[in-house]
This record gives C-alpha cells, sequence and structure tokens, in this order.
C-alpha cells in the first residue's frame, strides 16, 4: 500500500483494488491474533459484548475482502470486453472506484449493525472464544453464507470469462496471477456456501475460508514481486529501509549489479578476441587483415602470408 501511495506508476485501476484489498486482507488476518492474545494473558473466554469491538475491525475487513474480489474480476472483465474504451476509466480513477468503495463499505457496515444487536442486546453475556463469526447468530450466518453464495458466483462467472479470454491470447502477467488466486479462492467459497449442515456451517466453513483468505493475502505480493518490474522497483525502493528486510534487498541489487558488468565485460572479450586480435592459421603462417576495394568503404578480409622464415 505505502508503494503504491508513492509510485505514480502503479496508480491503475487494478492496482488501487489490489491496494485496497491489501489493506482490508490485513484487517481480517488481525482476528486470529485476538483469541491468541487473550490465550495469552489467560482468559481462554470472554463476553459477546467484548468480542464484539474486538472483532469490529477484522470482521469489517472480512466482508470488505468479498466485495473487492468481486470488483477486481469486475475490473479485469471490462478490461478484456471494452480494452479500447478502458483508458477512460484510468483518467476518471476516483469516479470509477467510488462506487464500488460505497457497496463494499456499505454492505460491511450493514452486517456489523445486524451483528451487533445480537452481540450487544439479545445475548451480551454470552461467553464466547472471540473469533471472528462468534459474534453472528446461526440464522445470520446463514444469511452471510446466501450472500456470498450470489457474490462469489457472479465473481467466478466473471473470472471464468475473463479466463476463457486469457487462454485464447495466453498473456500471463502478473495481475493475471492474482485473479487467478482470486479465482480459486470464489471457486471454493461457492463450493462452501453450498453446505447446510449446522456444525460445518459454524466451525468448519470459517476455518477453511479463513485458510484461503490468508493464502491469498500472502501470495499477492510475492507473485507481483516476482513476475512485474514495476512492483519489484518499488518493492526494492520501499523495503530496503527496513532493517532486516532492507538487507536482503540490497544484498540482492548488489549481487544483480555486479553480475551485469561482469558478464558484460566476459561478452566483450570474447568478442574482441574472436574479431579483433589476429591469430595464427597454422604453424609458420600469420593472418593479416587488408581491405578489398582500397578505399574506405573497403571490405576487411583476411589473407594468408607466406611462411616466415
Amino acid at each position: 500500500m505505502s508503494g503504491f501511495i508513492r509510485e505514480w506508476n502503479l496508480r491503475g485501476t487494478c492496482a488501487t483494488l489490489l491496494a485496497i484489498g491489501s489493506v482490508v486482507d490485513f484487517l481480517y488476518l488481525l482476528s486470529f491474533s485476538v483469541p491468541f492474545v487473550l490465550s495469552l494473558i489467560g482468559q481462554n473466554m470472554i463476553s459477546n459484548f467484548g468480542c464484539f469491538f474486538l472483532q469490529f475491525l477484522p470482521n469489517l475487513g472480512l466482508f470488505s475482502s468479498v466485495w473487492i474480489v468481486f470488483f477486481v474480476g469486475v475490473d479485469r472483465l471490462i478490461s478484456v470486453l471494452f480494452p479500447l474504451r478502458y483508458g477512460i476509466f484510468e483518467e476518471y480513477l476516483c469516479i470509477y472506484i467510488l462506487p464500488m468503495l460505497t457497496v463494499t463499505l456499505g454492505y460491511s457496515i450493514y452486517v456489523l449493525v445486524e451483528a451487533a444487536n445480537w452481540a450487544l442486546f439479545v445475548y451480551p453475556d454470552w461467553p464466547v472464544l472471540c473469533t471472528n463469526s462468534d459474534m453472528f447468530s446461526f440464522g445470520m450466518s446463514t444469511m452471510l453464507l446466501r450472500n456470498g453464495l450470489l457474490i462469489n458466483g457472479v465473481s467466478i462467472i466473471c473470472y471464468l470469462f475473463v479466463g476463457w479470454s486469457l487462454f485464447r491470447c495466453w498473456q500471463k502477467t502478473p495481475l493475471t496471477l492474482v485473479v487467478g488466486t482470486y479465482f480459486a479462492i470464489c471457486f471454493i467459497r461457492l463450493l462452501l456456501a453450498s453446505v447446510t449442515d449446522p456444525i460445518f456451517i459454524l466451525h468448519i466453513t470459517p476455518s477453511i475460508d479463513a485458510l484461503l483468505t490468508i493464502t491469498a493475502a500472502s501470495s499477492n505480493a510475492p507473485i507481483l514481486f516476482a513476475f512485474s518490474s514495476e512492483y519489484r522497483q518499488a518493492f526494492r525502493k520501499h523495503l530496503k529501509k527496513l532493517p532486516l528486510v532492507g538487507g536482503i534487498f540490497l544484498t540482492q541489487i548488489g549481487q544483480q549489479q555486479q553480475q551485469l558488468p561482469n558478464a558484460a565485460v566476459v561478452s566483450m572479450v570474447g568478442v574482441f578476441n574472436n574479431n579483433a586480435i589476429p591469430q595464427p592459421n597454422s604453424v609458420g603462417h600469420v593472418r593479416h587483415i587488408t581491405t578489398i576495394g582500397g578505399g574506405d568503404g573497403g571490405t576487411a578480409v583476411p589473407k594468408t602470408m607466406a611462411p616466415v622464415v
């Protein structure tokens, strides 16, 4: 996100959505630290009232992440269907992104307001482990799964069209690889939403969905660093200031800078030895470079001289 803010060459529509997605994914990943910290201080169970406030931002990131995945698919589909007119959205980026952010935050806040009724007024003293799903009742969890089925169903249709178009032209760009991870997430979420078993919905589905989200959130940055020169330059520019990561980046950059001049010198020496230095043709003979034509435009050809006595 820091590189996106400072680097103007990363201000595209999809790059903007990916940057927002990294923020909401980070908020969602904080949900796993809450029960861990509670266990460290020796308090395994807390009230549902307190858990609501601890898990407010992580759940805001969770439901925002679902919509960001959806809008990334829509954005890529628009770029595939209307490539010539897609540049208009780049020029009016704020107008293009604002409705997406409105829907994303609006839905997330709506879900949290509905959850507040259950956690703060109906069962505020209910002891929970304070996972990200404890603030939702079973009926609300079923409603969220139905909504997720609809959102991820439309998302997977968008990604199928994008994948079909990319299969025809086969352009393995870094954004394509990131979109591929989002496609896998939507597909598996679609399968999970079709399960109606109560135990599976309350306990198993959140764990699988969390694993998928963590995998996608942690794989986007390495993919962009490995396959995009612009993102790689931004990573090196901004992460080299960190103590540990910066040393690793500086070491890699130094090795690459040493390898490139050495390779160039070896190549130039090889060319010089093969083309510029006269070489002996056989024992007792030397090769002499003369020009045919007698003028400046003559062609240089080797000529064998008589044996040297």
